[in-house]
């Protein structure tokens, strides 16, 4: 016996056929989404590193040496994490644990250039040489600091009204300077809200904004970039605006070691083609957004700047984490699905 459907039914299985196989004619001519680790290689496990979380984002903070180590947080005990030391390659080579035993909710750390010193804190910030002696805190308007190129120097900038300074700390002899500035009224958007990026051998500063967001607009506003040269004692002694990529929606600006060089990475959300298509003949129906990362390099004026990696595989953003510059000035390391990866910026 032969069960006759409704009409109505009929026509919504003939829909839902339809969709299918126009869904499915789409799958076939779309080219294979880009695959961030399709171009990156995997250089160590991270099976035992210590996630941070602030600001409502996780990440991972590690310092990449000059030898191709990686120093890098391991939870030890309750509210406690060991800096490890560990060579990079796929190796069941052991890490080496550091002396210093730092609180969980010590974030900031940061390692000198010569890997000989650590500030490391979140709400007071302290330094010390990497087995942890010495430790010294730093002053309350050192918010956000700087190792000098040398390492030798933590430098920052106090925002005292009415007398802005540059001080730094010399961690060989204790000795804090604070330079006096005066600010040029151009440069107080730069001085009050950007954060320090980079500090040059001649002790010349790079301020800028490390990320952006377009919100409602059509194109993200440029970002407010400039040099304080703190020998002057008037600032700045440049300053200019680069526009972030075309089409992205935020992201971040990470500058080389070097400070030639900025890493922008910028993140998006987009319909999928079969969703498109689903769409616009069944309109009630309910689209997925997937998340794409671009991964674009430029100088350190905005000039030549130009795509090296993406992801279009609808991951969350979050999947990869810790994204650094490696000493050479050539390479980009982040975290992903358990490892640590590294990828040409050239």
């Amino acid at each position: 016996m032969v069960l006759l459907k409704s009409p109505k039914a009929i026509t919504g299985a003939a829909c839902a056929m339809s969709l299918a196989v126009i869904a499915a004619g789409t799958y076939l001519v779309a080219p294979r989404p880009r695959c961030l680790l399709d171009t990156a290689t995997r250089v160590s496990e991270t099976a035992d590193w210590a996630e941070t979380r602030a600001g409502g984002y996780t990440s991972v903070n590690f310092v990449l040496t000059g030898n191709r180590e990686v120093i890098y947080p391991r939870k030890e005990g309750a509210g406690r994490v060991r800096l490890m030391r560990k060579r990079l390659g796929l190796t069941r080579a052991p890490s080496t644990p550091l002396p210093l035993l730092l609180p969980a909710s010590a974030s900031a750390w940061q390692l000198s250039p010569d890997g000989r010193y650590l500030v490391w804190g979140a709400d007071e910030l302290y330094v010390s040489s990497i087995d942890g002696a010495e430790a010294r805190q730093l002053p309350a308007s050192a918010n956000r600091v700087l190792w000098s190129a040398d390492g030798c120097r933590v430098v920052w900038r106090a925002y005292r009204p009415g007398s802005p300074a540059i001080c730094s700390l010399d961690v060989r002899s204790g000795t804090t300077v604070s330079n006096p500035v005066k600010i040029d009224p151009s440069a107080q958007a730069a001085w009050q809200k950007a954060p320090l990026l980079h500090c040059f051998p001649d002790d010349r500063l790079r301020a800028g904004f490390p990320g952006w967001r377009r919100l409602s607009a059509p194109r993200a506003a440029p970002l407010l970039f400039a040099d304080l040269d703190s020998r002057n004692r008037y600032l700045p002694t440049h300053q200019w605006q680069i526009a972030p990529p075309d089409g992205s929606a935020g992201g971040l600006v990470i500058p080389s070691p070097d400070g030639q060089r900025l890493l922008w990475l910028a993140s998006n959300s987009s319909v999928s083609g079969i969703d498109a298509v689903i769409h616009r003949i069944w309109r009630s129906y309910k689209m997925r957004w997937i998340s794409s990362v671009s991964l674009y390099v430029s100088n350190a004026y905005g000039g030549g700047m130009h795509q090296i990696a993406a992801d279009e595989t609808g991951r969350a953003p979050g999947l990869w984490m810790g994204w650094r510059w490696a000493p050479d000035n050539k390479t980009i390391a982040f975290v992903a699905k358990n490892g640590l990866y590294t990828l040409n910026a050239e």
